[in-house]
């Protein structure tokens, strides 16, 4: 889909598994990050693409080789939205390396079943994209829509107010709360209410 131009016009492209893409769509997906596109990649990430993003490469790790994975802890300061952890019990990975001065930050880290932080680096960002170092198995999908929400508005500053209106719709139907100028009105009128008491 990518070779035959599924990307013109499109802002973000999501790879939630694709070990084996074909040279052409390769090509396609690097011509997109050089003309600004960006790129989210789960668990394989051909290594032409790898340098774009700011990693050497990625190492995989599994077995005996691999603790006992169960959930991943964000970094506020480079993914701003995301939660704290999201439970995701991985039992291999392709561990991003990544390259000095490149621009990709680490953005989270694997939790053990204990809750303590293996060093095992889980997620890559950088301003062409991200990588993930498994596929997502939705194992928690409260916190899965808020880490992607978090993910595609680092990409895509405009959704999180797409996003706030989404969910505004959906109050609408128990108050009277219609857009974001009355809600922030409902919030003041709150606050003033709670100083008069």
């Amino acid at each position: 889909d990518v070779a035959r131009g599924l990307l013109i016009g499109k802002k973000v492209a999501i790879l939630p598994y694709n070990p084996d893409l074909p040279a052409p769509a390769v090509e396609q997906l690097v011509a997109f990050i050089k003309k600004g596109g960006k790129v989210l990649c789960f668990y394989h990430m051909d290594a032409r693409l790898q340098p774009l993003l700011g990693l050497k490469s990625t190492a995989f790790r599994g077995g005996k080789d691999l603790p006992s994975l169960a959930r991943v802890r964000f970094d506020a300061a480079v993914l701003p939205g995301a939660p704290e952890s999201m439970g995701q019990a991985s039992w291999n990975i392709n561990e991003p390396k990544l390259l000095r001065g490149k621009g990709a930050k680490i953005a989270g880290t694997w939790l053990d079943s204990e809750g303590k932080d293996t060093g095992i680096v889980a997620m890559s960002h950088h301003p062409n994209g991200a990588y993930f170092a498994h596929i997502y198995l939705d194992e928690d999908p409260a916190t899965g829509g808020r880490f992607f929400l978090a993910l595609l508005g680092t990409y895509l500053p405009n959704l999180w107010q797409h996003a706030v209106e989404a969910r505004l719709a959906r109050l609408a139907s128990f108050s009277d709360i219609r857009d974001m100028e009355a809600l922030g009105q409902a919030v003041a009128a709150a606050g003033r209410r709670e100083a008069d008491t």
